[in-house]
């Protein structure tokens, strides 16, 4: 645990090799290919251990985040090269309001002084994929006096995370509630902000949703966010009722593949596949939840409901080099 001014900020890591291909037959022959299990796994020179201390005491918790209590977790997906060098820096799962924290943990990952020891396959070099968990976790200490203005925003951030709560249980309306009154306590919270016209959207308030969003996006506000929804939800090609409904799709399908990617984590790859099965029952399309359907099928020795998983993947991204050379693999 470390003190970082008046905030205790604890670092946790683990890791993975697993959100990738993953058996065998998916291991990498040639240089153009990469793996995601190989028989001699990547590691970082000195050890885990070490590069764990290296993250621990050289990452920069995001001052206005952590001042704000923010926490969460965020995985960090990289290649390990055959010569030891990291690339292809990707965040599967952000910290929730943290985009600096995603940025932060990418940076320092980056920035270890050492070349990683790379993979081996049949005892030939692989570049294999990596995925590392990166806890983000802040508090105060027991007994520090609050300013007034202090207290105010901690408790708007403690409102704010009951109708995080809340909207993960589908309870739009009193998740809507929680952000109002966070809001009272700080107009500035700009989590609360944009969740509030999130819950706008859920309730059938498009228009109110989009307003927000606007001038959010003309003020800079989590801007780029704004924009995305902007451009995904406030358009005529629904009404206000069906954005309602594929918004509650998202985040069905969302929580369902945030479940999933948990249990892939603790090797529980039935419990995975069932997660991302129910993710796809929400969002067909999801590409990210077909790709990882298709991973646990080959971790359960089942290569023909993989083949399927990564067909349909490709035609929704003809363009996808890598599910194609699967499916050329694997799939005749």
């Amino acid at each position: 645990m470390k003190t970082c001014g008046q905030i205790i900020f604890v670092l946790c890591l683990a890791f993975t090799g697993l959100i990738g291909q993953s058996s065998n037959s998916l291991l990498a022959s040639n240089p153009a290919e990469t793996s995601a299990v190989v028989e001699e796994m990547p590691e970082p020179y000195g050890g885990i251990g070490v590069f764990y201390k290296y993250i621990s005491s050289h990452i920069v918790y995001p001052r206005t985040e952590m001042e704000a209590g923010i926490s969460g977790k965020t995985y960090i997906k990289f290649v390990v090269e055959r010569d030891g060098s990291l690339s292809d820096f990707q965040v599967l799962k952000g910290v929730l309001g943290c985009k600096a924290c995603d940025n932060e943990a990418i940076r320092v990952i980056k920035n270890y002084p050492e070349k990683w020891k790379p993979g081996k396959q049949n005892g030939q070099l692989a570049r294999v994929y990596y995925t590392l968990p990166i806890i983000f976790k802040v508090g105060r200490p027991t007994g520090q006096n609050l300013t007034h203005e202090e207290q105010q925003k901690q408790n708007s951030v403690g409102q704010w995370g009951e109708g995080v709560q809340f909207e993960r249980e589908y309870k739009y309306k009193e998740a809507f509630e929680c952000y109002e009154k966070s809001l009272s306590m700080d107009p500035d919270n700009r989590l609360a902000l944009f969740d509030k016209a999130k819950m706008q959207l859920a309730l059938g308030e498009k228009d109110k949703a989009c307003t927000m969003w606007k001038e959010m996006i003309n003020e800079g506000i989590r801007k780029n966010e704004a924009q995305v929804f902007m451009k995904t939800y406030c358009n005529d090609k629904f009404t206000a009722r069906e954005t309602a409904v594929n918004y509650h799709n998202f985040v069905k399908c969302t929580n369902f593949f945030n479940v999933g990617m948990s249990a892939v984590n603790s090797s529980s790859y039935e419990v995975a596949l069932r997660n991302f099965d129910s993710c796809l029952v929400y969002n067909p399309e999801n590409k990210d939840a077909l790709y990882n359907k298709a991973v646990m099928h080959i971790k359960l020795g089942q290569k023909g409901p993989a083949c399927v998983s990564w067909k349909k993947l490709l035609t929704l991204n003809p363009q996808d080099k890598e599910t194609e050379d699967l499916i050329k693999k694997n799939c005749n």
